[in-house]
């Protein structure tokens, strides 16, 4: 049997199909937690919606390209923030 355990941040994303809904993701990356990297995690989950990404099939689904607007990494033990990405209002796709 493999080993289970909580990681210790998850990134919650709202993207253009449903602005108002927060979708969750967990957050597996290495390094430290902050506003740049949640940044860079926003760029990257963008390029995985484009078409030839590891999640273009959901695009396909929604019939149109997902765009991430806001990222926010919590860590799970206090619920802390502690990343925050905005897509700035005017952003070249």
């Amino acid at each position: 049997m493999g080993r289970s355990y909580t990681p210790k941040f998850h990134a919650y994303y709202r993207d253009n199909t449903n602005p108002t809904k927060w979708n969750d993701i967990s957050w597996s990356r290495k390094g430290q937690v902050n506003d740049v990297a949640a940044e860079d995690f926003r760029k990257m989950l963008n390029k995985s919606f484009d078409v030839g990404g590891c999640n273009y099939h959901a695009s396909e689904a929604c019939g149109k390209i997902i765009h991430v607007l806001e990222v926010k990494v919590v860590r799970q033990k206090t619920s802390q923030v502690e990343g925050r990405a905005k897509a700035p209002m005017f952003e070249v796709v």
